[in-house]
Order: C-alpha cells, then structure tokens, then sequence
C-alpha cells in the first residue's frame, strides 16, 4: 500500500505523539555537568565531599543511562540541589524541550496555606479559586517536597518560590511520576472554602498560559505592590508612607532605572510622609549597581531611624535584590516585613551559563562569593523581623498584608543595650532565630 505524502506524515505525527518518550543514555553529559559544578564554583571542593552531593551523583550516573528527558532532569536537578546554592542550579525551564516548554491551562500562586489556582481556562475553569490537594493522584505536600529537593537551593525559601510554576509544566509532573507522559491528560484535584470539591483532567500546549481568566478580587491597594506590572513605582499609600517598590534590578524598556531613581532620591528627600516602605518582595535581582544610589540616599534620610523605614521581602528576593536588603540591614534602623528572603546575606553568585551538549538541558554555576555581612554571618535567609505571609483570604479580599504590617506598626522604645547589640550583630536580633515552615512542610 502506498500512502500519500500528506497522509503518511500526518499519520507518522500520531504513532509519535502516542509512543513513549525515547530512552536516552546520559552518563557521560552527568559526568561532565557534575565535574564542572567541582572545578568552576568556588567551593567546589568542598561541595564533591559532602554526602549530599556524592549521593545524589551516585543516583544521577544511574538514572542516565537508558531514561528519558524528563526522569534525567529530575536527577541531574537533585544534584544540583546538593550543591546548596542558588545560583548553581539546573534551569529546564529555559531550555527548548517541549516537555518544559509547554503548560497546563491554569496558574497558580503560592500562599501560606496553600498552592490556589487563581487563574484558568478551558477544562481548568471549574478548579478556578480552588486550593489544590493533588496532582496526578499524588498528594500535593508530597509532591511539592519531592520538586524543592530538585531545584537549587541555598535556603529553603528560594525553590519554595519555583512552586507555583513548577506544577503547571508537564517537565517537572513526568520527572517527579505524577503524570505518565508529555501527550497525557493530568488530573488536578482542589478543595474550597466550605469543603466542596472539584477535579478536572488537563492537557498541556504551548499557548496554554495564554487568554486565561482571572479569579475574580477586589483590586489591591496599590497595584504595582501586588502584581509587578511594573519594574519599579514610587507611590504614597494612605497619604503618610512613600512605599518604592523595585520589582528587578534592571532597567525597564523606555524607562531606564536611572530615571526612576533620580524621581525615587528626589521623593525621599522632599516628602511629607512619616514613612518610607522599600518593598522588593518580587525581585528576583539583577545589577547590583543600579540601586546603590538609592541605598545611599535612604542611609542619609531622615527615615533612617526605627518606624519610619520598613523593608518587605518574599522569597522571590533574591540575588541582587538580596544583597540590596543585606546592605539595608547593616547600614539602616529598617524593619523587615513579610516573608524570609529568597537568598543568603553572604552567598555565591555571578553564575557561568551553559548548555549541556546531549540533553539541552541550560545550566549555571557560581564564579564569585558575595560577602555583603560579615563572614560569621552565617543565615540561610534574612527572616522578617514582622512576619507577614500571603494569605489566599487576603488576595481575594485585595488585602496586602505585609503592606499593612508595615503602615500598621509602632514599634516600641528600645533598650539601649537591645539597639547597641542590634547594631553591632544585626543577625543576632530576636526575629532572626525564629524558625519558619512553609505549607507543605507542616503536613
């Protein structure tokens, strides 16, 4: 029989789309990515003797061999999690296999007591506002533990941040076997206020993230502070707090950070507000260099005093937005609110980028530790002085909590011992030796 051009390749596309994923053999590409995180990162050493990273290269070498792209991604990510750095990390995500490229239909934000789908289309309507239980029959804190242990992590905060992307991309679902491949639906399951339920099976495509309907909300108080559509804004919440908000430190098309800051400087000098609110909950970083003008300024203010500076940060604070608020921390009276920081004060960064030669798979590797506290300084984060985590409540209701805690806050008289000490150990204060659990951890 002979088929016709059109009909043989049409019908060769179907037998491909329901064929398994191709066996790859991986070894030499995990040996080579695993002797460069040794040779380039500064620590490297340091890293290849540790029973984290022995064990997972160990599991990595024998998940390479005779395993598909997303199960490899998986282990190949597991070991850079061993490195316990944020900047050396495996990135799929920005790689070009379909399998991390495309989405399922709805997106997710990550609140402190839940993963909630907040925005969907198509057969991801009825789960829209719903808190999400399970994913592939795989209970939800399972499974989001078993994705952190795969993403880069010099803290517990910075993959915490990943969650909400990682359990739309069909990648990551394969990879951690709650999903059975790239051209299977998916059933997601939630819970809502109230006990009702729903489940829906979903497909992924390309454009799935595309003409999604938003959950209906009263409009936050001050839209830059909550949906980073913009880089950066200055704006004057309840007419007594400048709140600069710096959502990367990079300069925005047709609008570079240098303006922005001449405008910031000029408002923190001539304001009449009681209160300067720097929020960079949503900086992921960027140019270390862009905000020191600003940092400057705000060390020589008039707000530089206790209650009337207030910093807000998430764990999507990060990089160079970290070392922007570590800087803050040491020089200034400022008073975190809201979540820990996606970053370490002093930590490891200016990352190599490659590609891996075989699988794709983008990747990068520390070059440079930045040492912005002291070297004693040895925290995982910069924990909230006023803890302030996102509530699903709160943003239905367009309530901006951290926002709130720091207009709300009148911090009492402090000892002058507590300030000397402060002073000298800003690490060592109270709120820094509290421990902090995120909703997947508490199951």
């Amino acid at each position: 029989m002979i088929i016709g051009t059109r009909t043989g390749a049409a019908l060769l596309a179907a037998f491909a789309a329901l064929a398994p994923a191709m066996a790859a053999d991986y070894r030499a590409e995990a040996g080579q990515i695993a002797g460069e995180i040794v040779a380039i990162h500064p620590r490297g050493d340091e890293i290849a003797g540790t029973p984290a990273f022995i064990e997972a290269k160990k599991a990595l070498l024998a998940e390479a061999q005779d395993t598909d792209l997303p199960h490899y991604a998986a282990a190949l990510g597991r070991l850079f999690h061993a490195a316990n750095d944020g900047h050396t990390a495996a990135i799929p995500l920005y790689g070009e296999a379909p399998e991390f490229k495309q989405r399922y239909p709805l997106k997710l934000k990550r609140f402190d007591d839940g993963l909630y789908v907040v925005a969907a289309k198509g057969a991801a309507a009825p789960l829209l506002g719903g808190r999400v239980t399970a994913i592939g029959g795989r209970n939800i804190d399972a499974l989001l533990r078993d994705f952190v242990a795969m993403q880069a992590s010099g803290n517990r905060a910075w993959p915490a941040n990943w969650t909400p992307v990682g359990m739309t991309v069909p990648g990551f679902l394969i990879g951690l076997d709650a999903a059975p491949s790239l051209d299977a639906a998916v059933r997601y399951e939630v819970a809502f206020t109230g006990g009702r339920r729903a489940s829906a099976k979903l497909s992924p495509a390309a454009d799935a993230h595309e003409g999604l309907s938003e959950l209906p909300r009263t409009p936050p108080p001050l839209a830059a502070v909550s949906d980073g559509t913009e880089n950066y804004t200055a704006e004057i919440a309840e007419g007594r707090a400048l709140v600069i908000v710096i959502g990367a430190m990079e300069d925005q098309p047709k609008k570079p950070m240098r303006d922005f800051l001449i405008a910031a400087i000029k408002a923190v000098n001539t304001t009449n507000a009681d209160r300067l609110i720097i929020d960079i909950r949503d900086n992921g970083g960027g140019n270390n260099m862009l905000a020191e003008p600003l940092r400057r300024t705000i060390v020589k203010s008039r707000f530089n005093k206790r209650g009337a500076l207030y910093v807000l940060t998430a764990p999507q604070t990060f990089s160079a937005a970290q070392n922007f608020a570590t800087r803050l921390e040491r020089e200034t009276e400022a008073i975190f609110v809201g979540e820990p920081t996606g970053g370490s004060p002093n930590h490891f960064g200016d990352a190599k980028f490659a590609r891996a030669p075989q699988s794709g798979i983008p990747y990068i590797i520390s070059t440079l530790r930045w040492q912005d506290s002291p070297p004693f300084d040895d925290r995982d984060w910069i924990l909230p002085d006023i803890p302030a985590a996102p509530a699903f409540s709160d943003y239905v209701a367009g309530r901006d909590g951290a926002l709130a805690a720091a207009l709300a806050d009148q911090p009492a008289e402090e000892p002058l011992e507590t300030w000397a000490r402060r002073t000298m150990q800003p690490w060592d204060r109270e709120s820094q030796k509290k421990g902090w659990r995120f909703f997947y951890e508490k199951n």
